[in-house]
């Protein structure tokens, strides 16, 4: 996932779960198109939840999920800037 300018965008061949059930996802995990596993186009979130939901297909709280390159998760991040 990159982070740029408040958009967050999974890009394309990120690996992303999939629950066959019927249960609620919002439109980015929707209209996500994911073969076999693997996510196909870039899709851009206006949350890192969001972003979170497209590749683990349940809600999450995605500024403790996903972390810089560094390791440090977004919401230190987040706190450092401030």
């Amino acid at each position: 996932m990159v982070a740029s300018g408040g958009s967050f965008v999974v890009k394309a061949g990120s690996v992303c779960l999939t629950d066959p059930s019927d249960k609620w996802r919002p439109e980015a995990k929707k209209t996500a198109l994911i073969e076999n596993g693997v996510l196909r186009h870039d899709v851009t979130c206006r949350a890192p939840s969001t972003a979170g939901w497209v590749v683990l297909d349940r809600s999450n709280n995605g500024w403790k999920v996903w972390r810089a390159e560094d390791g440090r998760y977004l919401d230190s991040l987040r706190k450092s800037n401030d």
